[in-house]
């Protein structure tokens, strides 16, 4: 059960999907994004990508 929930956390998300699991705008997402030198492309956010912003933002899946 654990793993699936890890899983799950680390599959590919839209910013609108992280955004609304954090509380907070796309735009601030893009703000975090940006700061943390990660692509601000309009692709899907990769398990590198999300696990950079869990490390600086904690993990919104995670309770």
């Amino acid at each position: 059960m654990q793993t699936q929930a890890l899983t799950d956390a680390f599959a590919p998300k839209t910013r609108k999907e992280l955004a609304a699991a954090y509380g907070i705008s796309t735009k601030t997402l893009y703000r975090w994004m940006k700061k943390l030198g990660l692509p601000t492309d309009r692709r899907l956010l990769t398990e590198k990508c999300l696990r950079v912003l869990y490390k600086e933002h904690g993990n919104p899946y995670h309770k």
